[in-house]
């Protein structure tokens, strides 16, 4: 659950690399801050234990904090010319992004769909819980 947990996580936190942004700046800034996530389906199964997860988003990192305290940082861009939006997450010690995945932001709402395996799966297309894939929505915490 921790790994899926991350790179799910990391999936919604919208924000591009300093060199690498494609998103328009204020796509990036507005998602900056602090989150918590309300709902996850991983492979179709509702995932109660990453309700209440504190994401905290900055301009080139996530970090998300579990219940037991321990932290967990990702690096992530984001293209928000493609249809949907696109976004490319890994752990911050790996050269290439090892998870891709689609997301939206709607508010005060986040949410991100990713693939559980990329090379089984590829890059959702939708916003749908099912095999294969992780769906997490986030409120913004005010």
């Amino acid at each position: 659950m921790q790994t899926s947990l991350a790179f799910a996580i990391a999936g919604v936190m919208l924000a591009a690399e300093p060199g690498k942004q494609k998103a328009p700046s204020d796509d990036a800034t507005r998602l900056e801050g602090k989150w918590v996530i309300v709902s996850m389906s991983d492979d179709g199964k509702d995932d109660a234990d990453a309700r209440g997860v504190k994401v905290t988003i900055t301009r080139d990192r996530l970090t998300f904090v579990d219940r037991d305290g321990k932290e967990v940082a990702s690096k992530y861009r984001v293209d928000a010319t493609k249809k949907p939006k696109t976004i490319d997450q890994s752990p911050v010690d790996k050269e290439t992004f090892t998870t891709l995945g689609i997301y939206e932001v709607v508010g005060d709402t986040a949410r991100v769909c990713v693939a559980e395996n990329v090379k089984e799966d590829g890059r959702p297309t939708e916003f749908k819980a099912g095999k294969g894939r992780i769906l997490v929505v986030l409120k913004r915490q005010k």
